[in-house]
């Protein structure tokens, strides 16, 4: 379906990509996208994200509004600046995406421009609403576990971090962004250095100061850590990380945290 799908040359303008663990979601996109670019300038600005007529929000990283379903509609009322004349977007995780936002993008995806083509993705197929799903040509990625594989080995990281990556990505482009902006080495230290010192006060000290200082998802990244290396019985890190969407106090997350060790 995948190959049909990129050597078509009628491609559908709105597509959902459902994800599978270690599926080469990144690499699908590009190939879409390039698929339908003639011009080699256009390929290599889109190849290296700086093709000025693409857009994409991630629902796994922040709250997709309906602000952002409009930056895109407005966005590609204006006159296209690339060669090919097409613009691209990609909504990463629609299933997270509120009812207002949806119904903006329902508009959107009803009365396609002839020039636009949309990507949505999603890890769960059964949350996305019918009336989306029903507008749009649905594909299932397969897992590619041996590109996950080689691509790891590149990087110079103990069994315990591989572990890590192995069960809490999803995919590797999500590791990748995590390492190069220093993402992943700054939770793994933490979440090292709390392993060690979880009984030591004076480190404590210094370590809940620390956690404050994250942001929530930089927290989901060190909760889902700890629920890989810390035995957790009673499911204390579980519920901590579902009720992270209500933004609770970072001193009694960290606090909840501790009562791993029974402190």
């Amino acid at each position: 379906m995948l190959k049909q799908l990129l050597l078509s040359k009628n491609k559908p303008h709105s597509i959902i990509f459902v994800e599978s663990r270690f599926c080469h979601l990144e690499k699908v996109i590009e190939d879409f996208f390039c698929s339908m670019l003639t011009n080699k300038h256009d390929i290599e600005r889109l190849k290296n994200n700086q093709y000025f007529d693409y857009i994409s929000f991630n629902g796994y990283i922040e709250n997709i509004k309906k602000e952002n379903i409009i930056e895109i509609q407005n966005k590609f009322s204006l006159t296209s600046f690339e060669k090919d004349n097409l613009k691209f977007y990609t909504i990463f995780g629609i299933e997270t995406t509120n009812k207002q936002s949806l119904n903006s993008l329902l508009k959107f995806l009803e009365e396609p421009q002839d020039n636009a083509y949309g990507i949505l993705t999603t890890r769960n197929i059964a949350k996305v609403i019918p009336t989306i799903t029903s507008r749009c040509q649905v594909i299932y990625l397969p897992t590619d576990l041996t590109y996950f594989q080689n691509e790891i080995k590149k990087y110079q990281l103990n069994n315990e971090q591989v572990k890590l990556i192995y069960q809490t990505y999803y995919n590797f482009s999500e590791f990748e962004k995590e390492f190069e902006n220093g993402f992943f080495n700054t939770c793994t230290n933490f979440v090292q250095s709390l392993i060690i010192n979880h009984s030591n006060l004076a480190k404590l000290k210094g370590l809940s100061a620390e956690f404050r200082s994250f942001d929530y998802l930089q927290i989901k990244r060190i909760l889902c850590f700890i629920k890989v290396l810390v035995k957790d019985e009673k499911g204390i890190i579980l519920n901590l990380i579902n009720q992270l969407n209500l933004n609770p106090i970072k001193a009694l997350i960290f606090n909840e945290i501790l009562s791993l060790w029974n402190i």
